[in-house]
């Protein structure tokens, strides 16, 4: 109903991802949030963009304004992709780009438009400590933002409020 795709019983999600025990028709978790990681990096980097949300003004509270919609893919996407990033696994046959500097790549230049998104979907608190760790290393990883205002940004977007 909810178009979620699952199993009626725990033992066949065991069954599909034992190599051993399905052969064929084995699924490789690992490399499924490989793929579902860059994925949501690529709608990201296609989509995000100054003032995705056609913001009036930036003096009134979003609440006082006619804000655009944010395509659930999108939203999907900025919410999921450290998730998928905390379980992947390199494919052997991955793509030539390695995914940490397809991460690094998509930050380094989306890096505010993303947190737009959270915050237009009140989900500005979920930069969790793995999230936040990866935009730290990706924002400071070529010193191209100061480390020590990097680390304020994420305690604020860290904090539980």
């Amino acid at each position: 109903d909810h178009g979620v795709v699952s199993t009626f019983h725990a033992s066949f999600g065991d069954y599909l991802t034992t190599r051993a025990r399905s052969g064929t028709f084995f699924i490789d978790l690992g490399s499924g949030h490989y793929d579902l990681t860059r994925s949501c990096m690529d709608v990201m980097d296609k989509m995000l963009h100054f003032n995705i949300s056609g913001c009036q003004s930036s003096y009134k509270p979003h609440s006082d304004q006619v804000l655009a919609d944010i395509p659930r893919h999108l939203v999907y996407a900025c919410v999921h992709w450290s998730y998928h990033l905390s379980l992947a696994s390199q494919p052997q046959s991955a793509a030539p780009v390695p995914l940490p500097s397809h991460v690094l790549h998509v930050l380094e230049r989306k890096f505010l438009f993303w947190l737009e998104v959270l915050v237009m979907q009140q989900k500005e608190h979920l930069p969790s400590s793995l999230a936040a760790s990866v935009i730290m290393r990706a924002l400071t990883a070529n010193k191209m933002v100061c480390p020590h205002a990097t680390y304020v940004l994420i305690v604020a977007l860290t904090s539980t409020y």
